[in-house]
């Protein structure tokens, strides 16, 4: 079994969506059961690659139906992926576990087991985008992520469904953008498989075919990324969306798509091609720059809370880009542990507005005055991830936007610089004044009295954890730092 590895963790998914499906319109009970086992399962063999890929020090190659890339859909699991593989599905398990009540609650015994099927696919298409090494195949699981996403916010609150159709629309223009690009590489050479490609590029370098191809899939992956000034589908659909859907994809969607831009630009083309050559990254992060201070000054402008937090995932997206653009290790370094930091800073955040917003059933930032008293830990988890997303030590994020600065120092990125300072500063008026409104005893929300509750042991234990791992993933930064830089094109910058 361990040699299937790369192939049980996204074809488990997927088959235990139908399964899931089918079980739960008889047995409506047992689609939460079976989507927590399939998701811890899908943990296990993550846990499993990353150790692997440690010991072996090599990339982990599997190929579909024992057909020999280029010509079969080759999967891998290397020195990039094998960390974004298990934040990913360690994430997932725990959205899933944290949000059984406010799914029962939210979306009804009726449509519990299609909620959880469309789950199962949207974990699907993440660790299959992932993990696999074919730029077609990686289309197909793209769209299985989307499409499910469409259904998961569409079952929403009021106005949800427009939400949804408006992300589609978005989505599908992403997506042809991106299919567009991959039709030019592959008239262009022949071939769908990443490495294969990489060295049948390597001689077209001047073709402007290759450069229209690289703009496409840019584009598409921007979309889909939610990059500024492309980022307008998102704090409408993840604000409308269910909460327990919000708490899924906010942490993972984007800085999935993320992960594929840095596996498009620096393994399927040689880095210097969108750093130098054609300096398409340096130009996004020129945009992106002054998007993140846009997204700052957008969050701090909302009242609902959970919008806020929309906007703060598109600056954290930002960073990520900033870090490309230092064109410089240091800064891919940081770039590549943001992507993973930010997926555990987000849950903690939106888990935590999830059970926060289950006991006041507002999200409006003037009913969390004065809570900290009746729900200290949901107030405490939720300041202490928004405190990492600042960058205060010993939280991890701090350690990732300390080698983001670092990279923009030595590629002399000032003004990149100076706006990643500026929206953190704005995301620190964010968080100290939910702080402040929290903390206040005078006038102090009253409909506690009346709408108290407690948070489930379930919950506790999950926005626990997700803390936890904001201080043991800081603490561990350096060995992580040593695990990334095995990556082989970070020698190339």
């Amino acid at each position: 079994m361990k040699a299937h590895w790369p192939i049980l963790i996204v074809a488990l998914p997927l088959i235990m969506s139908f399964v899931t499906f089918m079980t739960g319109i008889c047995y409506r009970a047992a689609a939460y059961h079976l989507t927590v086992i399939t998701a811890a399962f899908s943990t296990f063999i993550a846990i499993c690659l990353f150790i692997q890929v440690i010991v072996e020090g090599m990339t982990i190659s599997y190929h579909i139906g024992g057909w020999e890339p280029p010509w079969g859909i080759e999967y891998a699991v290397d020195h990039l992926n094998a960390l974004v593989l298990l934040a990913t599905s360690l994430i997932g398990l725990l959205t899933i576990i944290h949000s059984r009540k406010i799914v029962a609650r939210e979306i009804g015994g009726e449509k519990t087991h299609i909620f959880y099927a469309l789950v199962l696919l949207q974990i699907t298409g993440l660790l299959g985008m992932t993990v696999t090494s074919d730029v077609f195949n990686l289309y197909v699981l793209l769209e299985i992520a989307s499409f499910s996403a469409y259904g998961l916010i569409a079952v929403g609150r009021k106005g949800a469904e427009f939400a949804a159709l408006r992300y589609m629309i978005f989505g599908t223009v992403g997506a042809g953008a991106y299919l567009l690009g991959v039709g030019y590489l592959y008239i262009l050479t022949g071939s769908l498989n990443m490495s294969d490609l990489l060295r049948l590029l390597s001689n077209l370098y001047g073709s402007p075919t290759l450069l229209a191809g690289l703009l496409f899939i840019l584009l598409g992956l921007a979309i889909k990324m939610a990059a500024f000034p492309l980022h307008g589908w998102l704090p409408d659909a993840y604000s409308q969306a269910p909460a327990s859907t919000s708490t899924l994809l906010a942490p993972l969607f984007t800085k999935v798509v993320a992960y594929v831009i840095i596996r498009i630009c620096f393994t399927v083309f040689h880095p210097s091609f969108a750093l130098h050559t054609y300096p398409l990254i340096p130009i996004m992060g020129a945009i992106v720059g002054v998007g993140i201070i846009v997204m700052g000054v957008m969050a701090i402008a909302q009242s609902d809370i959970r919008r806020m937090l929309c906007y703060i995932v598109i600056a954290e997206v930002g960073y990520i880009i900033l870090g490309l653009a230092a064109g410089n290790r240091l800064g891919m370094i940081g770039a590549i542990l943001h992507i993973v930091y930010d997926m555990f800073m987000m849950a903690l955040l939106f888990n935590a507005w999830a059970t926060i917003y289950e006991h006041l059933k507002s999200s409006h930032i003037s009913a969390w005055r004065g809570i900290s008293k009746k729900y200290p830990l949901e107030v405490a988890t939720f300041i202490l991830g928004g405190l990492s997303v600042i960058g205060i030590p010993p939280f991890c994020g701090f350690f990732s936007k300390w080698f983001i600065i670092l990279g923009l120092v030595e590629g002399g990125k000032w003004f990149l610089l100076a706006t990643l300072l500026l929206s953190t500063l704005l995301a620190a008026v964010c968080f100290f004044r939910i702080l402040e409104q929290t903390s206040l005893t005078h006038g102090s929300n009253t409909m506690d009295d009346r709408s108290e509750k407690k948070t489930s042991l379930s919950e506790g234990v999950v926005l626990a954890s997700l803390s936890a791992f904001l201080i043991i993933l800081g603490a561990v930064s350096g060995y992580l730092v040593s695990f990334i830089e095995k990556i082989p094109f970070l020698g190339a910058l």
